[in-house]
Formats: C-alpha cells, structure tokens, sequence
C-alpha cells in the first residue's frame, strides 16, 4: 500500500496497490474494552472549504487540512493547485472563529518549495507554533525526507531550513519506502511526531528543540528492519477490520493520549475510523474490535489533522470526487468513564 502522501500524488491508482501481509511487523498493538465512548458525525454542512472559482490558485483541489487553534482563533494551513495530477502543489492559510466556518487568506499560496532546497512541491504541511515563531513541517515531494520552514507570522515571510530534519530508513529498514509525515505537535516537554512509511505502520519520533529528531527504538528488537527504530502502531491480526492498512492523527492531552486513524482490511479498498488510546505514545490499546465510523458513502474519505478544543473534536478529511477534492470535518465527542 502506497503512504499517505504518495496515495495524493498517484490519487486512487496507488490506492489500490495491495499491501503484502507478510510483511508485518512482530510489534501488535494491544485491544481491550476502554473506558471511554466516542461519539461522531459528519458536519452537516461540509465541506467547509471548498475549492477556488475557476482561475484561483486552487480551483482543482483543496486537501490536507491541518489545523491549529491559537489567540481564539483557527488556522488551517492545506495543499491546493489547478489540476490535481500536476504540480506544483503549495500551501494555502484559512482562519476560523469556530473551525467550521474558513475565510481563506488573501496572500494565498503562502508557502512553495524553494527550489534551491529540494525539487518538486510541497504535498501538505503540519504546523506548529513555538513562541512568536510559526513553524511548518513537510516531505518532499518523494516523500524520503522531513523538512521544516519557519515564519514571524502565518501568512510569512517562510524560510525554509536548507537540511531536512529527519529522513526515511536504510534500505533494508522497516521505514525505508518513505517517512510520511502524520502528526506533529509541541508538548511541555518535547516535540513529538508520527509518520508512516507504508500504511502498515507507524512510526514515532520525538525532538527536544524541532530540529534534532530521534526515532522511537526498541533495544529488545533483533531483526536488522527494527535495528535503528521500530513502529509503535501496527495493522490489526488478520481477519480484523483494519488488518491491511493503518494511517493516524494523534493528540495528546491532559487526559493521556489519543488516536484517529484511518484502518483498511482490504487493502486500501475501504477506509473506515478507528480509535486508540496510550498511557506514553508508543503502547496503544485499540478501542473496541470495530471501528468508531465507517467512511461515508457519498465520497472518499482520507483522514487528515484531528485537533481538540473545550471537549469538542475536530476531525478534518479530505473529499474525494469525480470532480476533484474538498475539506470536511467529522465532530466527535469523547467521554472518559
């Protein structure tokens, strides 16, 4: 199964590139009853940002929203273009006073690839906010690295690092195919990341400063794949719903830490949402033996950033249809027994 970011690029052709299960690894997440109840729905409404009018710089698409609440506000930094199968892609900016309702910015696109750094565009970007300083992470277009830009404000100026900050495996590592960025965040102590490198996986990695990343290891672990770093979230045993294909967003908040994440027991045919809970990041209970939502039937479903705010949940995906691709939003309610 193709990653994340290269199931955008080749769109459903890769999609549905079937996953060998042999190749899974010997970490299994757990899954046990959990103390909570997740409740969800499709906005009514969505999609709540939709593609620009024809001749705007993102009249073919729209996609890979991910948001950030800061200063009573929402800021959603998300992929758009003209034509979906041609590049460059760049980075708009929307705000939002309720994460439902988006106004894009009129400096749009906000960010492209510096094509002195790396070649090709820039498919998503995670945003992150450190101090007075607006960070973004993003792969390259081949998806081998991780790469950071830093900016005053939200709309820029951007200046892009000239060295990725983290990197696919060796070739003979579990992580070698890609390292798909999924989720980054800034905690009270660390950085913390979590990216897949085919969605059979997923991989964790923390930084103290955003700069220096570690890939999470398990010392007890043989096999030359896991000698340098090991996932921390695996597909479910064989016959489960999400046995094929695992792809998350992942919060941490006072009450511990939390997944979404897009599951496939068919090999990427099929794309419903899971739930997951962890007392450090790295060992998680799935939640139930069943996912949380099946994807909707009027579209397809591709899971973006999940963010929290007052107890309310947002869960941003993209729209897939025959006309090209949108942003939505599922609201979720979790309730800790």
């Amino acid at each position: 199964m193709a990653t994340k970011r290269v199931f955008f690029v080749l769109m459903i052709a890769v999609l549905a590139a079937a996953i060998a299960l042999a190749a899974r690894v010997p970490l299994v997440s757990g899954q046990a009853p959990t103390p909570v109840k997740v409740e969800l729905a499709s906005y009514e409404s969505n999609p709540v940002l939709a593609r620009g009018a024809a001749g705007e710089w993102d009249s073919g698409f729209v996609f890979a929203g991910n948001v950030i609440y800061k200063d009573g506000s929402y800021h959603m930094f998300y992929a758009g273009g003209e034509d979906f199968s041609a590049k460059p892609h760049a980075i708009g900016y929307a705000t939002s006073e309720d994460g439902l309702h988006w106004t894009k910015s009129a400096s749009n696109p906000i960010l492209k690839m510096n094509p002195a750094i790396a070649s090709g565009d820039i498919p998503y970007a995670m945003p992150v906010v450190d101090g007075d300083t607006w960070v973004l992470y993003f792969n390259d277009s081949q998806y081998l690295t991780i790469r950071r830009a830093t900016a005053p404000a939200p709309t820029g100026p951007w200046t892009m690092d000239e060295q990725p900050v983290l990197e696919a495996g060796g070739s003979q590592e579990w992580d070698a195919a890609a390292i798909a960025i999924n989720t980054v965040f800034h905690d009270p102590d660390q950085y913390v990341l979590y990216y897949h490198p085919k969605a059979f996986a997923i991989g964790m990695a923390t930084s103290p400063d955003g700069i220096t990343w570690t890939k999470y290891n398990d010392p007890a672990t043989t096999d030359p794949k896991y000698a340098n770093s090991d996932p921390v979230f695996v597909v479910g045993e064989k016959g489960a719903w999400d046995s094929s294909d695992v792809v998350p967003t992942v919060l941490h908040t006072d009450r511990g830490w939390e997944m979404f994440y897009m599951g496939s027991g068919d090999s990427g045919q099929t794309w419903d949402l899971g739930y997951a809970t962890s007392a450090d990041g790295v060992i998680w209970t799935r939640f139930g033996d069943g996912p949380v939502m099946a994807r909707p039937a009027e579209y397809f479903f591709w899971l973006e950033g999940t963010l929290i705010v007052d107890d309310q949940y947002y869960i941003y995906h993209d729209m897939f249809s025959a006309t090209g691709v949108d942003l939505g939003v599922v609201v979720a309610t979790v309730t800790w027994e």
